[in-house]
C-alpha cells in the first residue's frame, strides 16, 4: 500500500497526471466563450480526447451590499460537442461557487465581524477590468468567443468595512489561464490600521462528493510529504493542516479527478496556515483553504502579495487507479 502511495506522489510531482493541457486539435490553446455576466474557460485534458475543465468567472452585483465584481466561481467535468459546445459528464460542477481568491475577516474593538469582507461575502466593488485574449482586448459587455494560448483578466477594487461603504483596502488581482492551469497574482494595499483576524488569498472549495452519490475527491497530501489523508468522508476527528504548506493536491481515485494549490506569498508570514475543511456533511466539499496570517494590525500603506497557481485536471487513462 505504501509503495502505491509513493508512486501516485511522484507521478503527481512528476506532472503525469492528465493535467489541463491538451494533446489533440488544440495542443496548447484554451477556449473562451463570455457574455456580459459569464465567461467560461474550457481548458483540454491531456491523454482525454474532448475532455475539457471548464472554469467560470461570473458577475456580481449586490448594492444592499457594496458588491460589484467579477470572480471564480464553478469547475466542471465536460465533453466538447462541437466548436464552442460542451456536455456536463457529472450531474452538476465539482467545484463549487464559494470563494476561491480573497477573503479577510476583519476585527473591530476586539469583536468579529458578522461575515467576511471580499468576493463571495460581499463588500467589494471594481473600478477597472479587463479581458485580454493573446494580447488582444475583449469587450466584456458583448457576447463572444474564442481560441487563444493565453486569456489575461485583471480587476482592480476596493474592500470595505464590513456593512459599510468605507474603503479599507485596495485590491488587484490578475488571472492567466493557459494549458498549464490557473495563475492567479494579487496585491492587497490597506488603506488604514486594520486589526485582521485572517486573510485568505488561496481557496479551492472542490466537492467531496455530489448530491448524487459520486466520489469527487478522498485523498490529499501536503508538499512532498509521504502520509497521504483519508478525506473521503466528514470527520472531525481528523486534522488535515500545517504551518508553510506551499503545495496540496487533492485527488479522488473513483472520479480521476484532481486539483493542486501552490501558493507563495510577499511578505511571507510566520502565522500562515493551510487546512482542509471537511468537517461538515451537508457541505459535501473538502475545501481547501490558505491563510495568510493569524490576527495582526495592518498599517495605512501596508502591502500584502501573493501567487496561487491551480492545476485542475484528470488522471492519465493508464494511471486511474
Amino acid at each position: 500500500m505504501l509503495t502505491d502511495m509513493k508512486k501516485i506522489l511522484f507521478l503527481l510531482a512528476a506532472g503525469l497526471f492528465g493535467s489541463c493541457s491538451a494533446q489533440t486539435t488544440a495542443a496548447d490553446e484554451v477556449l473562451l466563450v463570455k457574455t456580459p455576466s459569464k465567461v467560461s474557460l474550457f481548458l483540454p485534458c491531456a491523454g482525454h480526447e474532448a475532455r475539457y475543465i471548464r472554469v467560470d468567472m461570473d458577475y456580481f452585483l449586490n448594492p444592499a451590499k457594496c458588491t460589484r465584481l467579477w470572480r471564480l466561481t464553478r469547475a466542471y467535468d465536460v465533453e466538447r460537442t462541437g466548436d464552442y459546445t460542451f456536455q456536463n459528464r457529472l450531474s452538476k460542477e465539482f467545484v463549487y461557487p464559494g470563494e476561491w481568491e480573497c477573503a479577510f475577516m476583519q476585527l473591530k474593538e476586539g469583536r468579529r465581524m458578522p461575515d467576511f469582507t471580499g468576493g463571495f461575502h460581499g463588500y467589494e466593488e471594481l473600478s477597472e477590468v479587463s479581458l485580454l485574449l493573446d494580447g488582444e482586448p475583449q469587450d466584456l459587455a458583448r457576447v463572444g468567443n474564442g481560441v487563444g494560448r493565453e486569456v489575461k483578466f485583471r480587476q482592480k477594487s476596493q474592500m470595505y468595512e464590513y456593512g459599510t461603504d468605507r474603503p479599507i483596502a485596495g485590491h488587484i488581482k490578475e488571472l492567466t489561464f493557459s494549458t498549464g492551469g490557473i495563475e492567479i497574482v494579487q496585491q492587497v494595499t490597506w488603506l488604514e490600521e486594520v486589526e485582521v483576524d485572517n486573510m485568505k488569498l488561496a481557496m479551492l472549495p472542490i466537492a467531496r462528493s455530489l448530491n448524487d452519490g459520486t466520489q469527487i475527491t478522498d485523498r490529499l497530501v501536503m508538499d512532498d510529504s509521504e502520509r497521504v489523508y483519508d478525506v473521503s468522508r466528514s470527520d472531525r476527528t481528523l486534522s488535515v493542516e500545517g504551518r508553510d504548506v506551499r503545495k496540496v493536491r487533492i485527488w479522488g481515485r473513483e472520479s480521476g479527478l484532481f486539483a493542486e494549490v501552490e501558493v507563495d506569498y510577499e511578505p511571507w508570514m510566520p502565522e500562515n496556515r493551510f487546512f482542509c475543511s471537511m468537517y461538515t456533511p451537508q457541505d459535501g466539499y473538502n475545501k481547501l483553504y490558505f491563510d495568510y496570517c493569524g490576527n495582526r494590525v495592518v498599517s495605512r500603506g501596508e502591502v500584502w502579495k501573493s501567487e496561487a497557481r491551480y492545476r485542475l485536471g484528470i488522471f492519465e487513462k493508464q494511471e486511474r487507479r
